[in-house]
């Protein structure tokens, strides 16, 4: 299928708040629920939406995120080097990129994990170099999970759109109960959740203060939608400008391709996620991006092959403890 502009909306609104009903979605992107309910449907049978997940935010865990990027010599097996390397528990997902570094995520704890993360990278047969970008993304806040938050939580990790009366029966909390917690740890400030595409102008930048983001993982390829998804890796300057004006700067250059960024928090660098209809379409596309006297350098990553590998601590730790309550 092809993603035109009404399910770039759809997929960028559920990005930021997967728990949007067909109503409201339709009533925020100017159609009837009906339109919203069937592109849904088909984005999901086509698997553009791979899943909804209902994810604790890094503060919850006091945790942070980074992004590693491994070089390889080319005389060994990437597809080897991306399961070995996934192999470490902190690193939740990776892919290799078509002539580029392999790509890994990651959840650290301290400075102490975030070396080893990065040493264990280092170590593997193959790796020539690691360059590691802690993710600025938005923090979050703690909150105290009470039993009744727990037994909610049971029901809402495995499916984050579950209405809230069938929350409620599983639960066996009243409705008013149930939509009362999902506030406390959705929208503990009362506040409508921010609108994603609309806020794409600041990209993820803006700060959240729910414990819990409900959100979509989605999937962009010429597989599916005869499209190739990329990231573009672009340097400024930093002594000239900003992370945000270089995002607001391709978002208005390219409003069709553009889709949403992520910075580094350590180096003047960010990533933008692009769709372009042809592959040869990006040579010209960053040969534009490069001419900017802001901008230092610029260079496409392709995903190839994609793998998410072991449950994150943040996952393991809320398993606990609703493990815990239940008993």
């Amino acid at each position: 299928m092809r993603i035109d502009t009404l399910n770039k909306q759809i997929l960028l609104e559920l990005l930021g708040n997967c728990r949007l009903s067909y109503r409201e979605l339709g009533k925020r992107l100017g159609v009837t629920s009906q339109t919203i309910r069937r592109r849904l449907t088909k984005l999901i049978t086509a698997k553009v939406i791979v899943d909804f997940n209902l994810i604790p935010t890094p503060a919850f865990f006091d945790e942070d995120e980074v992004m590693l990027l491994a070089t390889v010599d080319g005389y060994h097996s990437e597809s080897t080097l991306l399961e070995v390397i996934g192999e470490h528990p902190r690193i939740y997902f990776g892919h290799t990129n078509l002539d580029g570094p392999l790509r890994f995520f990651a959840h650290f704890l301290n400075s102490r994990e975030l070396a080893e993360i990065g040493r264990y990278c280092r170590q593997q047969h193959g790796v020539k170099s690691v360059e590691s970008h802690i993710l600025l993304r938005e923090p979050g806040q703690k909150c105290r999970l009470t039993s009744n938050d727990l037994k909610i939580l049971r029901w809402l990790l495995p499916d984050p759109r579950l209405k809230i009366s069938e929350l409620a029966r599983l639960s066996s909390v009243s409705p008013r109960r149930a939509r009362k917690l999902l506030k406390k740890i959705l929208h503990p400030d009362g506040a409508t959740p921010p609108r994603f595409y609309h806020s794409a102008a600041v990209s993820q930048y803006h700060m959240n203060s729910a414990p819990f983001t409900a959100t979509i993982s989605f999937h962009i390829n010429s597989e599916t939608t005869k499209q190739t998804g990329c990231v573009l890796k672009i340097h400024h300057n930093d002594v000239t400008t900003d992370r945000f004006q270089v995002t607001r700067w391709i978002q208005r250059q390219f409003p069709d391709e553009y889709w949403y960024s992520y910075a580094s928090a350590s180096t003047p660098v960010s990533f933008h996620l692009f769709t372009v209809d042809k592959i040869d379409l990006l040579e010209p596309l960053l040969d534009y991006i490069r001419q900017s006297p802001h901008i230092t350098h610029a260079e496409a990553l392709i995903p190839q092959l994609r793998r998410s590998f072991s449950l994150t601590y943040s996952e393991v730790q809320l398993e606990k403890l609703i493990q815990q309550a239940s008993v």
